[in-house]
């Protein structure tokens, strides 16, 4: 599953195995430069982030038909960041990455967090 801008509003791609499609999607799209996508398997849905203006990073998620914006608190906004899903802990965790110029200095190794929206 892909999703981003191709000249327009953002579109969601899937693959088959054999070839891309595109899927359709009911409700807005996301918003915002997507910064990380990952699959959270307790939840079977599609977990990613991405920053937004002013800057904040929103945690979307993706159940196959509709992206929905996670109601609860996104860690700050960061570019380059790890997602992994933990099977064992059953969530989503996010590390590192730079936080965007003009908000606090670059995270330091070791601030991982468990993503709003996957626990």
């Amino acid at each position: 599953m892909v999703a981003g801008p191709t000249g327009g509003p953002y579109q969601t791609w899937g693959w088959d195995g054999k070839d891309w499609h595109r899927v359709p999607v009911v409700g807005d799209p996301i918003s915002g430069i997507p910064q990380g996508l990952v699959y959270d398997a307790t939840r079977d849905r599609l977990l990613l982030t991405s920053n937004e203006y002013p800057p904040a990073l929103a945690t979307w998620t993706f159940d196959g038909t509709r992206w929905m914006r996670a109601t609860t608190p996104a860690p700050r906004p960061r570019q380059r960041a790890g997602l992994a899903y933990d099977p064992r802990s059953r969530v989503v965790f996010l590390q590192g990455g730079v936080v965007p110029a003009g908000s606090d200095p670059v995270t330091k190794p070791g601030d991982g967090m468990v993503v709003p929206g996957s626990n």
